[in-house]
C-alpha cells in the first residue's frame, strides 16, 4: 500500500484544480472515472527532504499538460542540478510514479560547488556543509583531479588517514594534504612512482616515532624524497625509544 505521506493530488490545470473525493476501502484507493491521460495521483519516492519534494512538485507544475509524457517529465526534472536521476512510470489511467535520486557529493570543488563520485560538478542548496575533502583544479581537468584523488585514497586505505585537500594546478602538478597533517608534493610526471616513494618515507618516519616535526614531503625527484625539516638523529632516537633495535 502506498505510504499516505508520499501521496499527493496534482490535477492538471485544465481540470481547474477541482477537489477530488478519495475513498480508502479495503487497502486500495478509488476515485471517479477519468478521461484517458488525466493525471490525478502523484507518488514521489526517494531520499528527499520536504523542501526537495515541494520543488519537485513545482517543476511538475511547469511541465503542464505533458505529465503523461515520461520523457518530458524526466527532462523537466533532471534539468535541476541537484537531481542525479529520475525514474518515471505512468500507471494507467491516472497515476504518475516518480523515484528521484539526489546528487551525493564526495568532495567540495574549488570552494564553490560539489563533485560526485563520477566527476560531475554540481550545486545544491540542500547539502549542509560537512567534513568533505577539498578538491581544486580547472573545470576542464576535473577528470585528472578525480583520478589522482582516487589513487591517493586507495593508497591510504589501511592507514587510517584520508585526503583533506588535493590540488592539480594549470601545469598539471599535483599536491595534497592528509588528515594527519602530512603535505606531499608530487609534480606532474611519474605520479604513481612518486606517490609510492612518498608513502614509504612517511611510513618509516611514523615508525621512527616522529612527532609531526616533519609534515612536508617533496617527492618531485627521480629517485628520492626531500623533507622540509630536521629529523631525529640516531643517538636521539636511541635515547627516546625503549626498543633501540626498533629505533635503528
Amino acid at each position: 500500500m502506498t505510504n499516505p505521506k508520499s501521496l499527493s493530488l496534482i490535477p492538471q490545470s485544465r481540470l481547474l484544480w477541482k477537489t477530488l473525493l478519495l475513498s480508502v476501502i479495503a487497502g486500495f484507493v478509488s476515485a471517479p472515472a477519468l478521461a484517458e491521460g488525466e493525471i490525478q495521483f502523484l507518488v514521489i519516492s526517494g531520499d528527499l527532504t520536504e523542501r526537495q519534494r515541494q520543488e519537485v512538485k513545482g517543476m511538475l507544475a511547469r511541465v503542464g499538460d505533458s505529465l503523461t509524457d515520461i520523457s518530458a517529465v524526466k527532462r523537466g526534472l533532471e534539468i535541476s542540478d541537484w537531481i542525479a536521476t529520475t525514474d518515471v512510470t505512468y500507471r494507467w489511467p491516472d497515476e504518475l510514479l516518480l523515484t528521484v535520486t539526489p546528487e551525493k557529493p564526495i568532495a567540495y570543488w574549488n570552494d564553490q560547488a560539489f563533485i560526485n563520485d563520477h566527476g560531475k560538478i554540481f550545486s545544491s542548496d540542500y547539502i549542509q556543509g560537512g567534513n568533505l575533502p577539498q578538491l581544486y583544479g580547472q573545470d576542464e581537468s576535473v577528470g585528472a583531479v578525480m583520478r589522482y584523488y582516487h589513487e591517493v585514497s586507495r593508497a591510504l586505505f589501511s592507514s587510517g588517514q584520508r585526503v583533506k585537500t588535493l590540488q592539480v594546478n594549470e601545469r598539471g602538478s599535483v599536491e595534497f594534504e592528509l588528515s594527519g597533517g602530512w603535505q606531499v608534493l608530487l609534480g606532474n610526471v611519474e605520479i604513481g612512482q612518486r606517490l609510492q616513494r612518498a608513502f614509504t618515507v612517511m611510513s618509516r618516519l611514523e615508525d621512527m616515532s616522529e612527532k609531526q616535526s616533519v609534515t612536508r614531503l617533496d617527492a618531485r625527484y627521480s629517485d628520492g624524497v626531500a623533507i622540509n625539516g630536521p629529523i631525529l638523529t640516531r643517538d636521539v632516537l636511541f635515547s627516546e625509544n625503549k626498543n633501540t633495535n626498533a629505533s635503528n
